[in-house]
Parts: C-alpha cells; sequence; structure tokens
C-alpha cells in the first residue's frame, strides 16, 4: 500500500506551503487535508475487505487485495492553492509540497500570504467540514496571541 508513516507527514492541516508545479513554478498554498497514514489505510482496508467478503464469501485473499484501490495517487496532500485561475482547492503529490521559500515574508505579513489566509477563511466558512475549520481557527488564535506578544510567527505549528 502507498501510504505515508504519520511521522513522515511533514504539513499539518493550515500550514503555508509553497507547491511545485512544472518543476519550476512555486506558488503559496494551505494545506487543508493531509495522506492517509498507514493505520488509516489499515481500517480502509478492512472495511473494504469486510464488504467484498459480504459480496462474494468465497473469494481469496490475493483477490481481495488486488481489488483494493491503493496505489501512489494516495500519497497527496489536498491544498488550497493560489493560481493563474484563483484560489483553488488541488490535489498535489507530497513530494511537491514544500516549506515555503521565504518563511519570513510568510511568517509576517505579504499580499499573497494575506490572500491565501482570507481565502481559507472562506472556504471554511462556505464547507462543512468541523475539523478543517476547528484547525484553522486555534492557528488563527495561535496567530493572535504571538502578534499579542510581539512575535511575528504566524501560523504555524
Amino acid at each position: 500500500m502507498a501510504t505515508t508513516l504519520p511521522e513522515k507527514i511533514i504539513f499539518n492541516i493550515g500550514d503555508i506551503v509553497d507547491v511545485l508545479y512544472d518543476d519550476f513554478r512555486l506558488t503559496l498554498a494551505i494545506v487543508i487535508k493531509q495522506p492517509p497514514t498507514v493505520d488509516e489505510m489499515a481500517k480502509r482496508y478492512e472495511k473494504h475487505r469486510t464488504v467484498a467478503k459480504q459480496h462474494n464469501p468465497d473469494m481469496q485473499e490475493w483477490e481481495i487485495e488486488g481489488s483494493f484501490q491503493s496505489d501512489y495517487t494516495l500519497d497527496c496532500y489536498e491544498v488550497l492553492a493560489i493560481t493563474e485561475l484563483g484560489v483553488r482547492v488541488e490535489r498535489v503529490k507530497s513530494s511537491r509540497v514544500l516549506p515555503p521559500r521565504l518563511a519570513y515574508y510568510v511568517r509576517c505579513s505579504s499580499q499573497q500570504a494575506d490572500e491565501l489566509r482570507a481565502a481559507m477563511d472562506n472556504y471554511c466558512a462556505t464547507r462543512d467540514n468541523a475539523e478543517l475549520t476547528a484547525m484553522w481557527n486555534k492557528r488563527k488564535e495561535q496567530k493572535a496571541r504571538s502578534a499579542r506578544a510581539g512575535d511575528c510567527s504566524l501560523m504555524e505549528s
């Protein structure tokens, strides 16, 4: 199974990252969904196995494994990215999600980072995803506390 170990998932939901496109173009994005962990994939497999056995009790284990949809395409982050078409939700291979190249620029303030944060607020307000909204609000509160303390460090873990 193509999965990521929990300790290998580098970015958390709400992190501002750079996404590499076309091997030369970087754009800012915010992580809104992480790749599945090994435990999550094991649960998915067990659920698939149960359904397959209910559908066909004579199904062999190797047939169940062969019918399980699991490949390298699962090793992706879902991000809210600033593109030439505007702010969009995209699935990006983990290998193309990088720390922001100009950390200070993103941590303190930039027009692009501010636009991305506003887009994230809007995304959370228009989606029924309580977990994402709670994580994003927690990050905003952390940033507000840091700003009150005179720290310029921002929405990072």
